[in-house]
């Protein structure tokens, strides 16, 4: 399973920024799930999937994407050393263990 970051570009509040999110891809079927914060565009590097360094709130905001990714892949990590398949349905099962809340 990947995991990335993204900038949903396509979606513009009203305030001039859009929000970020988690995209999943599993056998080539993708699942997105909100960050809950948003950022300017502009202030997105899509290379990199992080907060260009000149953004005011880069430490906060970026530390929060990084929290999310490594609780994920923590929750990942313990699937696979169960031997349970990885996939959307065991992720977000919650009756598993919430990564967010680990």
């Amino acid at each position: 399973m990947k995991i990335k970051a993204i900038c949903r570009h396509e979606i513009v509040y009203k305030n001039g920024k859009s929000p970020l999110a988690i995209r999943f891809t599993h056998q080539r079927t993708h699942k997105t799930v909100s960050l809950g914060i948003s950022v300017e565009p502009h202030y997105w590097d899509k290379e990199t999937e992080t907060i260009a360094a000149n953004c005011p709130e880069r430490a906060a905001l970026q530390g929060q994407i990084d929290n999310t990714l490594a609780s994920y892949r923590k929750k990942i990590q313990r699937l696979e050393a169960l031997d349970i398949p990885v996939n959307f349905d065991t992720l977000f099962d919650a009756k598993q263990i919430n990564p967010l809340k680990s």
